[in-house]
């Protein structure tokens, strides 16, 4: 582009010729690269004491900060047990899992449920995978052994099957545990229309073992018992809709 400007000099008119440069077209903004996690800290639900088969009252949560201290978000993390036995639940899945993954939100927060299976320690790992940000750690331990059963249905083909299941970690439950373990019984209510009053009766015993009763246990009520000695215990629990009882043990080592 040429710009001219006339002007008098000494009487004399003065042509001067200016070049300007044409910016052009301008490209797109330059976005900033987004910040790289630097930290990964345990925030929420290490040191604490729960029951095995019961969900700990407080999720473990981590937080994701990069270099500034600044909350880093979208940033996946991976949950392990390293040490122990136990059950995620939350993130990218419904089921409980050995393992799960999360990602942080925009604050750099992320947090998953756990269920201790085991008595004593267990130590669950987070981290982030294919990162060098070192993993944090969470120490929890279970010193107590849930047997939560709940009533179980067949379903509109069937629908005069009742029956009875346990929850994890139990299964079949045939239970061993440490001598001196509390083991807790739990009458987990299925349904609000047909709960289920039941109970836990010990039919044999070790040498010096104390036989156990729990009575009637309601809906949501609990009951426990303290192997002493070494041993095995037998005893009846829930019954089916046929009015059958099934035979389980309680094993102290």
């Amino acid at each position: 582009m040429l710009l001219r400007i006339q002007r008098w000099q000494v009487g004399i008119p003065v042509l001067a010729v200016f070049a300007c440069s044409d910016p052009g077209p301008t490209g797109p903004p330059v976005q900033a690269a987004p910040p790289a996690p630097a930290m990964l800290t345990a925030l929420t639900g290490t040191s604490q004491v729960g029951k095995a088969g019961e969900v700990l009252p407080e999720s473990f949560g981590v937080q994701v900060s990069d270099e500034t201290g600044r909350g880093v978000g979208n940033v996946t993390i991976a949950w392990s047990v390293t040490a122990g036995d136990g059950l995620f639940k939350g993130g990218s899945f419904t089921a409980e899992s050995r393992s799960a993954t999360t990602a942080t939100n925009s604050q750099g927060y992320s947090s998953v449920a756990f269920t201790p299976t085991v008595i004593g320690p267990t130590v669950v790992r987070a981290a982030i995978p294919g990162s060098a940000v070192l993993p944090a750690k969470f120490s929890v331990e279970a010193t107590t052994f849930l047997i939560a059963f709940v009533r179980t249905w067949g379903g509109w083909d069937y629908p005069d099957f009742w029956g009875m299941r346990f929850e994890p970690p139990c299964g079949d439950c045939d239970a061993v545990v440490p001598v001196g373990t509390t083991v807790e019984w739990f009458n987990r209510r299925f349904d609000w229309w047909n709960p289920a009053d039941w109970r836990v009766v010990a039919v044999s015993a070790p040498p010096g073992g104390e036989l156990f009763n729990s009575g009637p246990l309601v809906p949501e009520a609990r009951f426990e018992f303290v192997p002493e000695v070494a041993g095995t215990w037998e005893y009846v629990g829930p019954s089916n809709s046929d009015g059958s009882t099934v035979k389980w043990t309680l094993t102290a080592r």
